[in-house]
């Protein structure tokens, strides 16, 4: 895969006693295709041998941020941007290790944001409080997978994925006395799939047509990446002759599995027999809420008269020993079929899920010299 990008960007920035304001813009052409070092039986010649056919298309993007210093205690800043993008190469074509052939879809998505922040400083404290919203829009995404309906290896092509994230920060930094600091930031949001994208669905062996541009209904469902609530909390102790102690807790709740498009479809869920079965391929799984320990200690010395220093790390995670911690999950695309004759039911496949490390231990050794 080959993709060449070339453009230009300008950015103003303007600043006086208490005012900071900024502008940028950028625009680049793009152009990327694949190149086939070997020919496949499958897709003879240039189906598979050779260049693909080019994707071309122009980005461009602009922000704007704003800040207005009150004090030197308060500060409150503003920032947007729209950004137009072109999908990444491997989204548009339907097999990128050995097929020439590109999807039908939109070639460009679309990305908005907006931040409203707000900074207060005093002696032994630093508070930072921040609004912001992200909306995606027009984004694909291929897959490929075998399909139980039709019994055939598929490529799946989905098209005008929006999604919606938005929601607020806090963080703050306290010193409780000389020897005791106390960091602490806590988040929550909502991040969800806007819309039904369209799914279109081609075997794998000829590229013939099985579904196109039937709707899956995502809107909704909660994204993976993120989780609706997280807090942390670190404690830390440090003294004159080099020693460092750290005890941090994290929890995040709201956690989901990832959902795939191809069990919400019409095709899939009308298969089911029973409203079991239905809440079965439409809901999505919760992750059970998690909750990690930690602790760290750190000792620092200097090594004779030259400025060289060495620094030893112990740390241990997961204090608590919890070997339930789910660290991610996702929906197979797959589903399963059971019974015979009249009697054939179909029920979605169990979710996938990777856990996390039990109690971890770490250590660092550093040298620094000139």
């Amino acid at each position: 895969l080959t993709e060449n990008r070339y453009g230009a960007s300008v950015e103003l920035d303007y600043r006086d006693n208490r005012m900071l304001f900024g502008a940028g813009a950028r625009v680049a052409a793009v152009s990327a295709w694949r190149a086939g070092l070997f020919e496949k039986q499958l897709f003879a010649g240039a189906g598979s041998y050779g260049r693909s056919e080019r994707v071309r298309g122009v980005e461009a993007a602009a922000k704007l941020s704003y800040a207005y210093l009150f004090s030197a205690r308060h500060r409150l800043s503003l920032s947007a941007a729209v950004a137009r993008r072109q999908q990444p190469i491997e989204q548009l074509l339907l097999q990128p290790a050995y097929n020439n052939a590109l999807a039908d879809v939109e070639q460009n998505a679309t990305n908005l944001d907006g931040e409203i922040a707000y900074l207060y400083r005093a002696s032994g404290l630093s508070l930072n409080v921040k609004g912001f919203v992200r909306i995606e829009r027009g984004a694909v995404q291929t897959m490929r997978f075998f399909d139980d309906v039709t019994y055939n290896y598929v490529d799946a092509v989905v098209s005008g994925i929006d999604r919606h994230r938005y929601g607020a920060e806090l963080s703050a930094q306290v010193a409780l006395s000389p020897r005791f600091d106390l960091s602490t930031a806590l988040t929550a949001g909502s991040y969800r799939y806007a819309s039904n994208p369209s799914v279109s669905l081609y075997t794998d062996a000829d590229n013939r047509t099985i579904v196109e541009g039937a709707p899956s209904y995502m809107s909704g469902l909660h994204t993976a990446e993120t989780p609706t609530f997280v807090a942390v909390a670190r404690l830390s102790y440090s003294e004159s002759f080099g020693w460092r102690v750290e005890i941090e807790a994290a929890y995040a709740a709201g956690r989901y599995a990832a959902p795939t498009p191809i069990r919400r479809m019409t095709r899939v869920t009308d298969l089911a027999t029973s409203p079991e079965e239905f809440e079965q391929m439409t809901s999505q799984c919760r992750l059970d809420d998690a909750l990690t320990v930690g602790v760290a200690a750190m000792r620092s010395w200097k090594i004779g008269g030259m400025p060289s220093r060495l620094t030893t790390m112990v740390s241990v995670r997961n204090l608590l020993c919890n070997r339930d911690i789910v660290y991610s999950a996702y929906e197979p695309s797959r589903v399963v079929r059971a019974g015979s004759g009249v009697n054939i039911h179909y029920r979605a496949m169990p979710e996938r899920y990777t856990y996390a490390y039990p109690l971890t231990f770490n250590v660092s050794i550093t040298y620094k010299f000139r």
